[in-house]
């Protein structure tokens, strides 16, 4: 995945572009997404966020992985 970040980051690069723009369109589609989720995850985490946040992949709002619970959210 990594490898996919720095790829979706370098697309200057012809031969990053070229390998990117070789894969199908629903792989191009899924690595986006996927970068852009580690990317709100790595910033929520940088600034210390705790809460919930609303997952791109799952498409469900819930608490970041790092804490086992929202310590905003109502007890049910």
């Amino acid at each position: 995945m990594a490898n996919v970040q720095n790829w979706l980051l370098h697309m200057d690069d012809p031969q990053n572009a070229s390998w990117i723009l070789g894969l199908g369109t629903q792989s191009q589609q899924y690595f986006v997404e996927v970068s852009i989720w580690l990317a709100d995850l790595m910033l929520m985490r940088v600034v210390g966020y705790e809460g919930s946040y609303f997952n791109r992949l799952s498409r469900k709002t819930e608490s970041v992985p790092w804490v086992t619970k929202c310590k905003w959210a109502h007890d049910s």
